[in-house]
């Protein structure tokens, strides 16, 4: 049997392999053209990558300890991980209680919209001089953040549910908390899969940020005392371990997502008889 190619298809995965080289390939020349110590070359870079793990007295003269980028890796990962699963659960957990009392929603959802408007960063300041520069009030700044993004999704989500399946469920004899826990919530996941992922990235750069007006260690802290002896080489490599941690995540995130809702796939074929 002749396979037909489609055209298309095949330039997008093309354009899909030569994005990072070409990106590579431009960061190379630019080196060239500014200069090595104004841009570092990606050689140096990705070398350095590897030499600067465990150890580098670049970053100890810099003031962010001679044990490398691992330790300061590690705990922004930690920070972000603790931070984001909690204020997601909290905010999942709170958005279907909000639907599910219209009195607790009615509640709450003014004083959430207000703090909405108020940038993530805006807190830092406010309970660094009120309760300090802990580790706990930096893991405090992304709880936030989590619980402001997947509480609204949430309960949006929720109301995008036909409230022909709960009706049917409480025909069969389901009580309200069992029909938001096996109905709703496993139709809302798919919709909220967007609103994970994105929430997720975005946590990365807050940390980092947060790491950078005061922290006692993390990947902000590298970048905060190395732009004093202007070495553009760490900070690079700090970029790209944000990059592949985040995308690390991302891709397990997806996959756990993928997984809870296999169901809708079966669906979409008409394999209802599976479930």
């Amino acid at each position: 049997m002749n396979k037909t190619y489609d055209p298309k298809l095949i330039i997008e995965r093309i354009l899909k392999i030569i994005a990072i080289p070409l990106l590579i390939v431009i960061w190379h020349f630019a080196s060239i053209r500014l200069g090595h110590f104004r841009l570092p070359s990606p050689t140096t870079v990705f070398t350095n990558f590897f030499t600067t793990m465990t150890s580098s007295s670049k970053l100890d003269m810099a003031g962010a300890g001679p044990n490398g980028f691992l330790p300061h890796v590690f705990a922004t990962f930690m920070k972000v991980m603790i931070g984001y699963c909690f204020g997601s659960f909290l905010g999942l957990t709170c958005g279907m209680l909000f639907k599910m009392s219209k009195r607790l929603g009615y509640f709450f959802r003014f004083p959430i919209d207000i703090l909405r408007t108020v940038p993530p960063i805006a807190f830092v300041p406010i309970f660094f001089m009120l309760l300090g520069r802990t580790l706990s009030i930096q893991v405090l700044v992304i709880v936030l953040y989590a619980f402001l993004t997947i509480v609204v999704n949430t309960m949006s989500a929720v109301e995008n549910v036909p409230p022909v399946y709960q009706r049917y469920a409480m025909a069969l004899g389901a009580s309200k908390l069992r029909v938001y826990r096996d109905v709703v919530l496993p139709n809302i996941m798919p919709e909220l899969l967007g609103a994970f992922r994105v929430g997720i990235i975005w946590a990365w750069g807050y940390q980092v940020i947060i790491e950078m007006m005061g922290s006692q260690d993390g990947i902000g802290k590298v970048f905060f005392h190395t732009k004093f002896i202007n070495a553009l080489d760490l900070i690079f490599i700090g970029v790209i371990w944000v990059v592949l941690l985040a995308s690390v995540v991302d891709i397990i995130l997806g996959a756990l997502f993928n997984r809870a809702t296999k169901w809708q796939s079966k669906i979409n074929k008409g394999q209802v008889s599976e479930l």
